[in-house]
């Protein structure tokens, strides 16, 4: 990842981590709101295990429609313009996911992004 500054890395990893939570916070919601607790002690507790469950199904990678709103930021934070095509975001995407696994981790991620940087990835800017 030479082509990217430590700053520039810290700020992917950054708006990586926020993405992450972001996701991990909405599962837990999500699984509280699935127990229907009624009282404080019930909601409380659900939170506890909503909690610890999502702490052992962790989301580490995206999926495609994560990757692309994540995309999305890092474009308008940079003040990348024109906006990147849905076409392009999603063979981006495609050609991000190595493994073909249909999701995104941070390598696989981290790479695109010098990979942008360089100009190898038709469709978006530098």
């Amino acid at each position: 990842h030479d082509v990217l500054s430590p700053p520039m890395v810290t700020m992917i990893k950054k708006i990586w981590d926020d993405k992450l939570d972001e996701l991990n916070l909405a599962e837990i919601a999500k699984r509280v709101k699935d127990m229907k607790p009624k009282t404080d002690e019930e909601k409380a507790k659900a939170k506890a295990d909503a909690e610890a469950a999502q702490a052992e199904q962790k989301i580490t990678s995206l999926p495609e429609k994560h990757f692309v709103a994540l995309m999305d930021e890092i474009c308008k934070m940079n003040g990348t313009k024109p906006k990147p095509k849905p076409g392009d975001l999603k063979k981006a995407f495609q050609t991000a996911d190595q493994d073909n696994n249909h999701v995104v981790d941070y390598d696989e991620f981290i790479k695109l992004c010098a990979d942008v940087e360089k100009g190898q990835v038709e469709g978006l800017a530098q």
